[in-house]
């Protein structure tokens, strides 16, 4: 018997780092699991005054539904807010490389960098 992830799991949720809001994403993001994505991405980028990261390193794969909802999310964004994702294992980081999302958004390896590039105001590597 193998040891392998239940496919379909799914969860989100928000937290605050230094006042920047994190939309932490595990599991698969196929086109019912965005759904729930879109309303609690959408809602977060809304009040998002000190910028968002959209962490994404639990994220084992990611369907062309999530990636039009990450881009979504980035228009929810109050005027100035920036974004960044956290994108460091291929399941995500190659769909949004692929769609040019990351031309959008930078992506890094992990949510504390994020994080702080948020907060400094330089969203660029």
């Amino acid at each position: 018997m193998t040891d392998s992830p239940t496919r379909g799991v799914f969860d989100v949720a928000v937290t605050d780092e230094d006042g920047v809001s994190v939309v932490v994403v595990d599991g698969e993001v196929d086109m019912i699991s965005a759904r729930r994505l879109a309303d609690v991405a959408f809602e977060a980028a809304s009040s998002a005054d000190g910028g968002l990261v959209v962490d994404l390193a639990g994220v084992s794969f990611l369907s062309s539904s999530g990636i039009t909802v990450l881009l979504r999310t980035l228009g929810h964004l109050p005027t100035g807010a920036t974004a960044a994702f956290v994108a460091p294992h291929p399941a995500a980081r190659r769909p949004i490389t692929l769609s040019g999302l990351d031309r959008e958004a930078q992506s890094w390896p992990d949510r504390a960098a994020a994080v702080e590039a948020i907060r400094s105001g330089n969203p660029v590597q």
